[in-house]
């Protein structure tokens, strides 16, 4: 597979490996929204003072969630290995080793109060304890190949799970018990990336598809909501909900290196972000001061804010040297990008 994917094909993987830089230079100006408050760098050849070492292989997916009272970052690798990480020490904390190759995805969610993630490998969906650092139970049942995305979300008010694998099957798992509750259906696509939403008082997952689609689903019927938003060209790869204007969107990317608003109510595309040099990783979204954010990652190796209100960019890009894989919010306004082999933590100015 090509590292450049602004060249790939139809069903590359976002972000091919490149070569680790020998240090983080970070470039943002004074207009950034951020900070680096603080990098791994996977490739120094010694280790001293405050170098912190990243994963051994891509960083795929970074979700946050506290615990023992400290914000915390989890960062999934094709190492086969998610990382714990203090956000304010930057420290690593712990990890969760896996026995099913690489790591492609995490979530975080509570579970009986207590903090807990759930990864997605080449061949499993297990849940872990991030207080003990200890697997909860067996593999959650029913998945046979490599698993993209997980969503988490509250139903009935106890913890679940969504992902799928290879046969396109969406399944929904109660943490609570580990049992299968059901499957979404509908479609004949694999699912890529998820993002949950409340709507009508009803916990939604909308699943970005490798067929160019994006399906919406109310998790309390198992149905899908309205026809699927189309018009994407190839594989979406990742997928944020946001309210703007009090109405639920989603913001889309993916293989056509476009990043697309839509709003849900309609099913109608409302806007596009643009600015990016190539194709779209990663997408999330925030709320500042009252007003609704996407932050976007890509190929191109920076990190960008939009106001979704207008679709225009807010301040300067941030600037890494490899393509930005991964991002998740983080308490007090941070950000957490996952580039390369490693992750940096962004602090507001």
């Amino acid at each position: 597979m090509s590292d450049d994917l602004s060249t790939g094909e139809a069903g590359d993987e976002p972000g091919g490996a490149a070569a680790r830089p020998t240090a983080v230079p970070v470039d943002g100006g004074t207009e950034a929204r951020w900070r680096v408050a603080w990098a791994t760098g996977s490739s120094c050849e010694q280790s001293s003072g405050n170098h912190r070492v990243g994963h051994g292989d891509q960083v795929k997916a970074v979700a946050t969630t506290v615990v023992d009272g400290r914000p915390t970052a989890v960062t999934a690798g094709f190492d086969g290995r998610a990382g714990l990480w203090d956000l304010e020490t930057g420290q690593r904390t712990g990890e969760l080793v896996g026995d099913d190759g690489r790591f492609w995805t995490v979530g975080t969610v509570l579970v009986d109060d207590r903090p807990h993630a759930v990864t997605g490998s080449d061949w499993s969906v297990r849940l872990w304890d991030l207080t003990t650092g200890q697997q909860v139970g067996e593999p959650l049942p029913g998945i046979e190949g490599e698993v993209w995305t997980v969503g988490t979300a509250v139903l009935d008010g106890r913890p679940h799970a969504v992902a799928g694998d290879d046969d396109t099957t969406v399944r929904v798992w109660d943490l609570t018990t580990g049992a299968q509750v059901g499957e979404l259906t509908g479609h004949d696509a694999g699912l890529m990336a998820t993002a949950t939403m409340v709507r009508d008082g009803r916990p939604h997952i909308v699943g970005a598809m490798d067929d160019g689609t994006v399906r919406v689903w109310d998790l309390t019927t198992g149905q899908q909501v309205g026809e699927p938003l189309s018009g994407i060209e190839g594989e979406v790869w990742t997928v944020a909900t946001a309210v703007v204007g009090g109405r639920p969107h989603a913001v889309t990317a993916g293989f056509d290196a476009t990043v697309r608003v839509w709003d849900l109510t309609t099913g109608q595309q409302v806007g596009e972000l643009t600015g990016h040099d190539g194709q779209v990783c990663a997408v999330v979204s925030t709320v500042v001061e009252g007003l609704p954010r996407a932050v976007t990652g890509g190929s191109d190796g920076t990190v960008r804010v939009w106001d979704l209100s207008t679709g225009r960019p807010i301040g300067t890009e941030l600037v890494f040297p490899l393509p930005v894989i991964a991002l998740a919010p983080a308490p007090e306004g941070r950000l957490v990008v996952g580039f390369g082999s490693d992750i940096a933590v962004l602090a507001p100015r």
